[in-house]
């Protein structure tokens, strides 16, 4: 049985060798196999071509964005606002500043519901609108920052606040805090310091 098997299989072989029919098929499955793979490779690139599109877009409508928008889209984020979207709202000249307060009293109501992190990145933003408006002169401005300031220290006072585990960016904006704060005695602003560079 299995030599005719055998036979049958080699004159099988042969049939298949020898025929045109068989050749073209073989060719056409192979030209389609290598099609197959090079619009794989084209869809490859055309989706890496997309997603480089795609951020460029994002970049480019970023770019255009204006300041308070920008500002009033990063309050949220944890970290808060970055220093060049700050200077770029208080740039102008006038009451560009009265619309960041807007903003910003917005955010500080919410204080009792942030956690820890948020509230540091509220106050190290209060803080540097605050320093921009001391350059600026603008006297009414960093009263209004200071009494947020406030608010959001006596937040990171509560009892449930953990101050354990602190990000890098949350470290340093606590020792500036300490160094800011008026009546911590000099001892216990460099103990603080010292503990947090730990």
């Amino acid at each position: 049985m299995s030599s005719l098997s055998s036979s049958l299989h080699e004159e099988w072989e042969r049939k298949m060798s020898s025929s045109p029919e068989v050749k073209q098929a073989r060719l056409n499955m192979q030209f389609h196999k290598r099609k197959v793979r090079q619009l794989h490779e084209e869809l490859s690139s055309a989706e890496v071509w997309e997603k480089e599109l795609e951020d460029r877009l994002k970049r480019v409508e970023q770019k255009v964005q204006p300041p308070l928008m920008k500002f009033s889209n990063h309050i949220e984020r944890e970290e808060g606002v970055e220093q060049k979207v700050i200077e770029e709202c208080l740039m102008g000249v006038g009451d560009d500043w009265k619309d960041v307060v807007k903003i910003l009293k917005g955010r500080v109501g919410k204080v009792e519901q942030m956690e820890r992190s948020q509230l540091v990145g509220l106050v190290k933003t209060v803080l540097s609108v605050r320093n921009l408006l001391v350059e600026k002169e603008c006297q009414e401005g960093v009263e209004v920052m200071q009494e947020m300031a406030r608010i959001i220290l006596r937040e990171l006072g509560r009892a449930s606040i953990d101050w354990g585990e602190m990000k890098r960016w949350e470290v340093e904006v606590v020792r500036q805090l300490v160094r800011e704060v008026e009546g911590v005695p000099v001892f216990v602003a460099r103990m603080v310091d010292q503990l947090l560079v730990r």
